[in-house]
């Protein structure tokens, strides 16, 4: 594939596409936490914060670009559907949304630099929950509230392999979003006016991530029938944000619209630790951890009453049926993967937690292009105490194309 035609094609689906409603429980915070929607990613249970790989660009872990070769662009959609259920009712939402995308360019491979441009979701709220409230007829209402938006990270960063093997990389942050939340109210058996009432956040600050990545621990250790050992370790900065306030409250007599200026918001860090072990040639495991303080989250003054810290840890298992063969079937890539997290979200203090089974292939297009494929199920909260059981399907799609852009001409 020409660059012509990758950075046309690139341009097209950088275009979200419209998405239904994915959790009731995005209301709250910033949204559902995104932490890589790469379908590589996904089929080894989210994270990969050790994937040092030449043909794959680690957007958890900056120090994972260091052994790219050459440049490559990649990007990545997915649909989910959810099954959400309470004690007395069960419905069915989907969403199909785009995952963002990356651009590496290796700069000396030798010292394993590359610089590296990207822009991913880092949460996404898109909610819609209808009550209706009894009253003696004519006072009955109905509310429904919706929300819709999230937050994206936009960011540059480079990588270095110093010489006894460490991999090192940084990253800049640029986060932007809109979070909008809507009530409206209606009155079905009076002539009651209707009334929507809205909340707009426009968010935007900067954050800094960093990375190292261990060289081959097992020189040291020489475990028998491993042929590697790598450990990798993550840290993204506090960011602080600044955030616009709007309200709106519309009915059919007026529209009022209140502006409550700047307020500084919070985000707190996040710390990941990883390790990668290469059995051969052809088998990898990969565990890994990340944690974020969300009880530490702020918005001006108030702190999240319904947010706590979260913990993830995932496990990943990846197959190559044969590395060194030129054919298809040789090239291809197997993963399962699990992971266990509770989100960010809390009631009456009882956490809302989400368990995770995830699988995944790499298809190859040639040697140094793949369409990687992701599929998950997850399960998260509960029917108790008035809260709500979602039962969750994805399937996640990610192109990879890697091609030589740069020749150094000989004198």
């Amino acid at each position: 594939m020409t660059k012509t035609k990758i950075l046309v094609l690139l341009i097209l689906l950088t275009f979200q596409i419209d998405a239904q409603v994915t959790s009731i429980y995005s209301r709250y915070g910033i949204g559902n936490l995104e932490y890589s929607g790469s379908a590589r990613s996904i089929g080894l249970g989210g994270l990969g914060i050790t994937l040092e790989d030449k043909d794959f660009i680690n957007s958890v872990n900056p120090a994972g670009w260091s052994n790219i070769s050459l440049t490559r662009v990649e990007f990545a959609s997915s649909y989910f559907g959810v099954v959400a259920s309470d004690n007395s009712n069960s419905n069915y939402y989907s969403a199909m949304d785009f995952n963002g995308f990356s651009i590496a360019i290796p700069v000396s491979n030798p010292n394993g630099v590359s610089v590296v441009l990207g822009l991913h979701p880092y949460s996404k709220v898109n909610y819609k929950a209808n009550s209706i409230t009894a009253g003696t007829g004519a006072d009955d209402f109905n509310s429904s509230f919706t929300g819709e938006g999230g937050l994206s990270k936009l960011f540059i960063g480079s990588s270095y392999r110093f010489p006894f093997g460490l991999s090192v990389g940084a990253e800049l942050d640029y986060y932007f979003g809109n979070l909008i939340y809507k009530n409206e109210i209606s009155f079905p058996n009076s002539t009651n006016s209707s009334a929507l009432f809205e909340k707009s956040f426009k968010t935007k600050g900067l954050g800094g991530t960093f990375g190292l990545i261990s060289p081959n621990l097992n020189e040291y250790f020489n475990f028998q029938g491993i042929s590697s050992i790598k450990l990798g370790v993550t840290y993204s900065l506090t960011a602080m944000f600044s955030t616009d306030s709007v309200y709106f409250a519309t009915t059919s007599f007026t529209k009022d619209t209140t502006a409550n200026g700047i307020t500084e918001t919070e985000i707190p860090s996040r710390f990941g630790i990883g390790l990668a072990i290469k059995v051969n040639k052809y088998s990898s495991i990969n565990v890994d951890y990340s944690r974020q303080s969300w009880s530490e989250y702020r918005f001006g003054n108030t702190v999240g009453d319904n947010l706590q810290d979260v913990n993830k840890f995932g496990l990943g298992f990846e197959y190559r049926v044969n590395p060194d063969g030129i054919d298809f079937g040789d090239l291809v890539i197997w993963r399962l993967g699990f992971s266990y997290e509770n989100t960010p979200f809390k009631f009456n203090g009882n956490s809302i937690n989400q368990l995770t089974f995830t699988g995944g292939v790499s298809l190859p297009m040639g040697r140094e292009n793949t369409i990687d494929l992701g599929i998950l199920y997850a399960k998260r909260g509960m029917k108790d105490l008035g809260l709500v059981d979602e039962n969750i399907i994805g399937f996640n799609l990610s192109l990879s194309f890697g091609e030589l852009w740069f020749l150094r001409q000989e004198r």
